[in-house]
């Protein structure tokens, strides 16, 4: 299980506020604080391997040269124009985070599974993919099914992100600028917070996530942790059959790329 991995971009706003207020019933107007950046995100790449392992975080802000800070271990920091996954970033992301997670060293026969985004599907890539590993791509549109880090992983890490940033907004040493508005994290401190917050994700969640898409992790009792729920009962499968299944059920499907993405707006 630990050669079976699955990849996800998941778009993250510098400021993550309640979508939710509580207040004096009839009032009009409630104060949310934030530095006024909900709209400007940035893509976090995450990695996992059905015996519920994690690789490192890839982080791409939209900026043209690398930030002058200094960021903290575990996590990979790239740049573009459109602070999004593309095909370079995506052959960085094969040669820095997937054939170097644990036990890859003699590359054993692995499957990587991911959706069916624009820059995973150029033949530049597909082909870098398969010089490591098999791959299943998953249909547009079925990612809700099909995709472990959708259905239970990607919930966990954003809402434990969030609470980073709700300490951060609340207790945090702030800057403001002229007009006396609170100035958004700097992109060193956001690492941290996507650092802590991947290790926060537990095991259990990863595994879940690969009960979900129908494959069977082991055979013990899968449990629900606090970030999802799963119901037990099928036996455990071997990479060769999952390989199998999963790439009978792709093939059954006609893949349908995800629309072109342009890109976040830029933040100063």
């Amino acid at each position: 299980m630990k050669h079976l991995g699955n990849m996800d971009e998941v778009s993250v706003s510098f400021d993550i506020p309640d979508t939710r207020t509580v207040d004096e019933k009839g009032k009009k107007d409630i104060l949310i604080k934030t530095t006024g950046n909900e709209k400007y995100n940035f893509t976090v790449i995450l990695t996992v391997t059905a015996d519920g392992k994690k690789c490192k975080p890839m982080v791409i802000f939209k900026r043209l040269t690398m930030p002058k800070e200094n960021f903290p271990k575990g996590i990979i920091v790239e740049v573009n124009k459109n602070g999004w996954s593309n095909s370079e970033i995506m052959k960085k992301w094969i040669q820095k985070i997937w054939i170097k997670r644990n036990d890859s060293f003699f590359k054993p026969k692995s499957l990587l599974i991911y959706d069916s985004a624009r820059c995973h599907l150029t033949e530049e890539v597909k082909n870098e993919v398969k010089k490591y590993s098999e791959l299943a791509v998953i249909p547009g549109g079925l990612t809700k099914s099909l995709q472990p880090l959708d259905l239970s992983v990607n919930k966990s890490f954003k809402s434990k992100l969030k609470i980073h940033w709700e300490n951060w907004i609340i207790n945090g040493c702030h800057i403001y600028n002229k007009t006396g508005k609170i100035k958004r994290a700097t992109y060193s401190e956001i690492c941290d917070w996507i650092v802590k917050s991947w290790e926060d994700v537990t095991p259990q969640c990863i595994k879940n996530g690969f009960k979900k898409a129908g494959i069977q992790t082991y055979d013990e009792n899968i449990e629900g942790d606090d970030d999802s729920e799963i119901e037990t009962g099928s036996e455990d499968k071997d990479l060769q059959e999952i390989q199998t299944e999963f790439l009978h059920i792709f093939e059954t499907f006609e893949i349908i790329d995800d629309e072109d993405f342009d890109g976040f707006e830029e933040i100063e």
